[in-house]
């Protein structure tokens, strides 16, 4: 048995804000030809939620917070779960029109195994379409767990290629005159802040 459910929030007259949840369900239990010992069963629940917020002009904040519960057992064994949790924040700041600087820590966390892995990052961006955005920066990478120093964490430089699919596929079906911060405040979109 599988599903999803989801509901989100987003005024009508503006997209300075948004929230999105969201939950799935995920079951299945095998029997092998009814040979007791090889009848398995696993379970998935998994709940999140993004939120993101234009506090001004110039600032936008991002945020995700994810819970999963994993499942499993054979008949011959215990049934054994794990809880496992999300939390993601993001700071993006245009400091000219086509030039943003943008932040990021990402943190997952194995309550029972005590692990846990947090990712940090800073990047400049530079708009070079009004849907194409290019980013370059460094990630700062921790982690507590038994192996860690062994395989080292991963740091460095990174690059990354974005784009406003809902712009692109005009997937709201939202007016650009509508939209606040969108890209009609970038250069050669047709209209906006000059």
């Amino acid at each position: 048995m599988e599903g999803t459910a989801a509901v989100a929030y987003r005024p009508l007259t503006s997209d300075r804000a948004g929230l999105l949840f969201a939950f799935t369900h995920r079951s299945l239990t095998q029997d092998a030809s009814n040979i007791t010992s090889l009848k398995t069963r696993d379970q998935l629940d998994a709940l999140s939620t993004d939120a993101y917020l234009q506090a001004t002009d110039r600032l936008e904040l991002y945020g995700r917070l994810s819970f999963r519960f994993n499942a499993n057992s054979q008949a011959d064994l215990p049934f054994v779960s794990t809880f496992t949790y999300l939390t993601q924040g993001r700071i993006q700041y245009r400091l000219t029109r086509r030039f943003d600087w943008a932040a990021e820590m990402r943190r997952l966390t194995q309550a029972s195994s005590r692990t846990s892995r947090s990712v940090y990052g800073s990047e400049l961006g530079f708009w070079a379409l009004p849907d194409l955005r290019l980013g370059f920066g460094y990630n700062f990478t921790t982690r507590h767990e038994p192996l860690a120093d062994v395989f080292p964490a991963k740091r460095g430089f990174y690059f990354t290629l974005t784009s406003k699919l809902s712009r692109l596929f005009d997937l709201m079906g939202t007016s650009q005159d509508d939209l606040v911060g969108s890209c009609a405040d970038l250069p050669n979109s047709g209209g906006g802040k000059q």
